[in-house]
């Protein structure tokens, strides 16, 4: 997913999706946001087309390389997943390869 026009609707749809129960402050929302835009990022600089759990592990030690403590790391990973599953349930095309 490039971090175009189609994926910043994608974005505000996904900010609504955080809105209507996952998350209830601005403040929260806009970090979440921040967070899947970084990871969007990250992916289109590899070149994936399709994120696995490999992938999602490599971004793991990216993120590690990148000296960010665990527990920002597992915020990261929160962001990311609950896209996923935004993705799943209003796009019907993605799986979540974070779900445990």
């Amino acid at each position: 997913m490039k971090l175009n026009r189609e994926t910043y609707q994608i974005l505000a749809d996904y900010e609504r999706y955080l809105e209507d129960g996952i998350i209830r402050t601005e403040k929260s929302i806009g970090k979440y946001r921040k967070q899947v835009e970084n990871f969007i990022a990250w992916a289109n600089s590899k070149e994936y087309t399709e994120i696995k759990y490999i992938e999602i592990m490599e971004y793991i030690r990216y993120c590690r390389s990148q000296g960010m403590s665990s527990r920002n790391i597992n915020n990261y990973l929160r962001s990311v997943r609950h896209f996923f599953d935004y993705l799943n349930k209003e796009k019907s095309k993605y799986l979540n390869p974070i779900s445990g």
